[in-house]
């Protein structure tokens, strides 16, 4: 499959799906769960989840901690894998075989008119799309997310895992 492909069918599918509210993609402290799960998948694909929750298991005994390297190095535990689960569980939400009528431009009409006004079209979308995909050096993600204050599409990277910014709700995202 050549990377127009393995663009496109996320892409296809992502048409159809309505995204998460910005809400709904993050968390506050006071409403995290005491442990995350993986959506449904017919798949094993638990290691981001695991070391999460370890984690963050790890997090409370390093609150009073005056080990300062140590409670460092747990964030960006928590961040990597934190991120590594956010933004895998709306990966895995994007992806549809290409025989599917979920794969079809006309199944998605509001966000192919987006496209339209914010890129010039479906094949400008995917050349600016690629090209900032192949832009991340070593890995990340390239989202296309829309803007939470003014509703419009674009097009983010993220680092490693990074998840997209609050201020955007991703549409779909291609891990790099």
């Amino acid at each position: 499959m050549n990377l127009t492909q393995q663009l496109l069918v996320p892409f296809l599918y992502a048409l159809s799906w309505n995204p998460v509210s910005s809400s709904e993609q993050t968390c506050t402290i006071d409403s995290a769960p005491t442990e995350y799960t993986l959506p449904s998948l017919p798949y094993a694909y638990d290691t981001y989840v695991t070391n999460l929750n370890k984690a963050l298991s790890l997090e409370s005994s390093l609150t009073e901690s005056t080990d300062i390297p140590s409670r460092i190095a747990n964030q960006q535990a928590i961040k990597f894998n934190g991120g590594g689960h956010i933004n895998h569980s709306l990966f895995w939400k994007s992806l549809v075989p290409a025989s599917s009528p979920d794969a079809d431009t006309s199944s998605a009409p509001n966000l192919a008119k987006a496209l339209d006004a914010e890129f010039g079209g479906l094949e400008k979308f995917k050349d600016k799309f690629g090209t900032a995909l192949l832009g991340i050096q070593g890995s990340g993600w390239g989202w296309l997310v829309k803007g939470v204050e003014n509703g419009k599409l674009d097009i983010v990277t993220t680092k490693d895992q990074d998840p997209v910014e609050a201020r955007y709700v991703p549409v779909f995202g291609v891990d790099m």
